[in-house]
């Protein structure tokens, strides 16, 4: 009870007096002395019913000078009760400039289901894909299934995919991998429909080689399965553009570009321009008409790679 004395006898002095704590920080129990406003303490210093950023004196203080508004985070940071692209300090921005004004209203970002929600037959779609599930027709290999694709089979290429494991996975449109027991929601939609997305998996896990030629030794850096025995993409945020949000890419998303198709991974599968599929490149996202008269810009079909090759149901 001595240590509560101190706290009861200041609440029954402020309540029976109709003082405020600024009236006691004051040092004048009955009566408030003004005191230049301090705008960050919490207090009525100078006696005029206002606090800190709420009186008048405090306008020109730093503390007190409303946040202007960032146009991809999801907050009101100017407190005028309007969120990114809904606030007219955003009008005209890069983030905020879409040919789809639905995605304008996007102000959180939680993965594929975010896209789902609206574009509800896309994730199955691009499940049940050659892109998203790794099976697909082989009327053409005599030895194996029709319909078995690429995982758990060898093949000239990649070999065995199943040994090489998150490697494939550049390439391969799932989130999570192994390829196995997919949903939907595994699906990454912006690695196709967003051309500033980049993500990896984070290596945490080092790995020692020994070199069969001169016998040195190299640590290589391998990602590490989580908890539900897979392994998880992450934004590399490092090799956007500085300030890159998600959810400003899932709101300037677009239909696939020859970039999006090319760069990640058919033009360089396998590690390098022309490594996989010889008459692939970097240089076919826009090739020079003498290149590729199909392709080029400057030519007058100006196709994408999604001109023909188009999805099917």
């Amino acid at each position: 009870m001595k240590k509560l004395y101190p706290l009861m006898c200041s609440f029954v002095l402020t309540a029976g007096l109709g003082l405020t704590a600024g009236d006691l920080h004051a040092g004048k129990p009955g009566s408030c002395v003004p005191q230049p406003e301090v705008c960050t303490d919490g207090i009525d210093n100078d006696c005029d019913k206002a606090i800190d950023c709420a009186d008048s004196d405090c306008a020109a203080d730093p503390a007190c000078a409303p946040s202007s508004e960032n146009c991809k985070d999801g907050i009101d940071n100017d407190g005028d009760g309007l969120i990114d692209c809904a606030d007219a300090n955003c009008t005209g921005t890069p983030e905020c400039t879409s040919t789809i004004p639905a995605h304008l209203t996007i102000n959180s970002y939680d993965g594929p289901q975010t896209c789902i929600a609206c574009h509800t037959d896309a994730g199955a779609q691009m499940l049940n894909s050659v892109h998203g599930s790794w099976n697909g027709a082989t009327p053409n290999v005599v030895n194996i299934p029709d319909g078995t694709g690429k995982w758990g089979q060898t093949n000239n290429y990649c070999t065995d995919p199943q040994q090489a494991d998150f490697a494939c996975l550049k390439c391969h449109v799932s989130l999570v991998g192994p390829p196995t027991n997919l949903t939907a929601n595994d699906m990454d939609c912006l690695q196709c429909h967003n051309d500033t997305y980049e993500a990896t998996f984070n290596g945490t896990v080092p790995q020692i080689f020994t070199s069969c030629v001169d016998g040195s030794q190299k640590t290589y850096m391998y990602p590490a399965k989580e908890a539900d025995g897979k392994y998880h993409k992450v934004p590399r945020y490092d090799l956007m553009p500085a300030g890159t949000t998600m959810i400003e890419l899932a709101r300037t998303v677009h239909r696939p570009t020859n970039a999006s198709c090319l760069l990640p991974c058919h033009a360089k599968a396998g590690g390098s321009d022309g490594a996989k599929r010889g008459d692939l490149g970097s240089d076919m996202v826009n090739p020079p008409l003498t290149q590729d008269v199909h392709l080029s810009q400057a030519g007058t079909a100006k196709l994408t790679c999604t001109s023909c090759h188009a999805t099917v149901n």
